[in-house]
């Protein structure tokens, strides 16, 4: 089956940014085109519901939910996350199938942390760190979005650390705080 062609018309400004970006990686402009709508669709097409809040409306909406609906609210999260993170994955490796790559419970952990909660993704923390042991790894950090939105945190966690046999074995929550600790389990 032949590929099908699609002209596109955009912008002097949009045009300009394209011949550069496509220079300065030396990609073509048709793959840009492709790995945009890829992109695009990947987002629209997702039978989960995507919500995008400020992280005022994101904080005003935890406290209006009880500790089982911000458990549902992260799984939402979590399902939505996968693939973005399959997205970033492509793009920081440049591979055309990220599930041919097997990642480690450090290679995720540190994607998640590394590009959600902080500053470089959707600024969820202030400070935010990972500490490896051999068999465990303690995550923790400092927000200003109350109680719920450290429940909502560790729930999000939990679901990304059970692919990889990790029991939360310590936890201290609070208005401004999380504090987590996972060992892995052998199996």
């Amino acid at each position: 089956m032949k590929d099908k062609v699609v002209t596109v018309r955009v912008e002097d400004i949009l045009w300009e940014e394209m011949k550069k970006y496509s220079q300065d990686h030396e990609i073509s402009k048709s793959k840009i085109t492709r790995d945009a709508l890829i992109k695009y669709f990947s987002i629209y097409r997702n039978p989960l519901p995507l919500i995008l809040w400020s992280r005022d409306e994101f904080t005003f909406a935890l406290n209006c939910l009880t500790d089982k609906q911000i458990e549902s609210l992260a799984d939402i999260s979590y399902q939505n996350g996968l693939k973005p993170m399959d997205i970033l994955v492509k793009d920081l490796f440049y591979i055309g199938d990220a599930t041919k790559l097997k990642f480690s419970a450090r290679n995720t952990i540190s994607l998640l942390v590394n590009y959600t909660f902080t500053e470089k993704g959707q600024n969820w923390f202030s400070k935010v760190k990972t500490i490896w042991h051999k068999n465990a790894v303690i995550i923790y950090g400092n927000h200003e979005n109350g109680i719920n939105f450290s429940k909502y945190a560790k729930y999000i966690i939990m679901r990304y650390t059970e692919h990889f046999s990790c029991n939360l074995i310590a936890e201290e929550l609070n208005e401004n705080k999380i504090y987590l600790e996972f060992k892995f389990i052998k199996k």
